[in-house]
């Protein structure tokens, strides 16, 4: 495929609340095709639309959205556009926050290649949103099968009222291929497919449950490089970020059972690992193929067992590829073989390690399903890392129920013991469908916080730690130390460093939209490691 471009001045497209049109804000030096200026080839079947929650209009949500800092690959689309290909179809994935197009371009493109299938990202957080855009665009795509699906998918009723044909729930490789061959044999009975929501006569029907991919060392790997080169995307927000990057999950589904999380709940509370020889068949495909230097693991929890890091790791040393990765723990991972774990992640390229602790007070862990976990732990976590010279990032969340007023300085006294490289603390968000947002909503339990409240006691975690000239030199002096190159990128963003830091003079004034609306890929966009 050839992508004719523009180098210099391009923009970001924002489209207003009301419409598909364009407003522009100038970024420098960064490269936005539009989808006119794209030549597909072959050409597309299948339309795999990811809407930027800015041009959504949104952004009063997330204001430092920097495409220039962080723009990172849309896992799921590029898993399905992978699935797609192994049945014979070309499914595209148009990402609006670096290829440019409105709803009208993309009905364009549907008559141009008679397309019949539009799959769409959802979010509950921007399910109001979605909805709308769900709406404008079945309303200029007559006859398209629109396909809903992501995170956002418990809002089923709400985008089938829209104009949504169907809303796939949970695993979507073999319900979306499903939904492809049925189009492409002009049979529009959903009836047979598993794990979907779809109308009829008006009235909304909801299929059983699909068995979740017993093996994913089955599934294809995803498409990386089409249609935008795979140098499009960025994230330095890590700290050891290099490019060409990618992200890879080698893990579906968490071992714990967390009650404000929905992971779990989403793979039915199954967990499925990858072996570590199809994990590596894909690092060796995106080393010699792309030179790929960087890779996000996103997984919950990396590796889950030490048999597995161990494996994986050895054979990732032998390869002796010039590639460094993070991947996210929690204190108790590996258990008591986590320092024989954590310097085995090192010697085969781990730079940084996120680790989950979300908050210092005991009962409140208690109370979220967070135990076994304790001060000591994460303390011996952080120490096992930096002792292999990783840079550790502890998350941590205030404003649950019961959470006792001194959380914050319980947090901060924590920080100060086990002082690791880099922290972040996060407003709780209740999550649709989690146990602990069907807690508070049938009154078992209550908010202690308002949002705002939670807000002002996570930033003052936050900067309690990056006043600190001891915390502020210890970073330095790692990115110095291993990759000093950050600092071009970054020193030029303090707005948004300080942002992060919780030293908010240039946030705007937060909208009011409910605590109950929000998901975990909201905590995961705003992340810092």
């Amino acid at each position: 495929m050839r992508i004719e471009r523009e180098i210099g001045m391009r923009s970001i497209e924002k489209v207003g609340r009301e419409s598909g049109h364009i407003k522009r804000e100038p970024v420098s030096n960064l490269l936005y095709p539009s989808l006119k200026s794209l030549q597909f080839n072959p050409k597309p079947e299948v339309l795999l639309l990811y809407f930027q929650r800015e041009i959504s209009g949104l952004g009063d949500t997330f204001d430092e959205f920097n495409p220039l800092v962080h723009l990172r690959p849309q896992m799921g689309l590029l898993c399905l556009s992978a699935a797609a290909r192994s049945i014979g179809v070309e499914a595209v994935v148009l990402d609006q926050r670096a290829i440019q197009y409105s709803l009208e371009d993309i009905a364009s493109l549907v008559c141009q290649h008679e397309i019949r299938t539009i799959g769409v990202y959802s979010s509950s957080m921007h399910a109001d949103t979605n909805a709308k855009m769900i709406n404008r665009l079945s309303a200029i795509t007559d006859g398209v099968n629109i396909v809903v699906g992501g995170p956002g998918h418990p809002n089923y009723k709400l985008f089938l009222e829209n104009g949504a044909t169907i809303v796939c729930h949970g695993e979507g490789e073999e319900t979306f291929n499903d939904i492809i061959r049925k189009v492409q044999c002009g049979d529009l009975d959903w009836s047979s497919v598993d794990g979907i929501s779809y109308k009829v006569s008006g009235n909304v029907i909801q299929n059983k449950p699909r068995t979740l991919i017993e093996n994913i060392d089955d599934l294809p790997f995803p498409v990386r490089n089409y249609p935008l080169p795979l140098t499009t995307y960025r994230d330095y927000y890590l700290m050891a970020y290099r490019t060409p990057y990618v992200t890879m999950m080698t893990v579906r589904g968490c071992p714990y059972s967390c009650t404000f999380c929905y992971s779990s709940a989403q793979w039915n509370f199954k967990v499925r690992q990858r072996s570590p020889e199809n994990v590596l068949e894909e690092i060796d495909y995106l080393v010699k193929d792309y030179g790929i230097k960087f890779i996000d693991f996103l997984d919950d929890v990396f590796g889950l067992t030490y048999s597995w890091v161990e494996e994986f790791s050895r054979k990732l040393i032998e390869r002796k590829y010039d590639l460094t990765y993070k991947a996210l723990i929690n204190p108790n991972t590996f258990a008591s073989k986590q320092a024989k774990a954590i310097e085995l992640l090192s010697k085969s390229g781990c730079k940084i390690l996120g680790i989950g602790m979300q908050t210092a007070d005991s009962g409140t862990l208690e109370l979220v399903k967070r135990t076994p976990m304790s001060r000591e732990k994460l303390i011996e976590a952080v120490a096992n890392a930096k002792r292999n010279r990783i840079l550790t990032f502890v998350s941590f969340i205030v404003g649950f129920p019961k959470e006792p007023e001194d959380a914050p300085e319980q947090i901060m006294g924590l920080i100060d013991d086990a002082r690791p490289t880099l922290i972040d603390c996060y407003p709780l968000m209740y999550i649709k469908d989690t146990k602990l947002a069907k807690q508070v909503a049938s009154g078992e339990l209550s908010e202690a916080w308002s949002h705002d409240e939670a807000v002002e006691r996570a930033d003052r975690v936050k900067r309690h730690f990056y006043r600190s000239p001891r915390n502020i030199s210890a970073i330095l002096t790692w990115v110095l130390m291993n990759n000093p190159g950050w600092y071009l990128r970054m020193l030029t963003q303090w707005r948004l460093l300080l942002n992060i830091a919780g030293f908010n003079i240039f946030r705007s004034k937060k909208d009011a939209r409910s605590r109950y609306v929000f998901t975990e890929d909201t905590l995961d966009e705003n992340r810092t490691f």
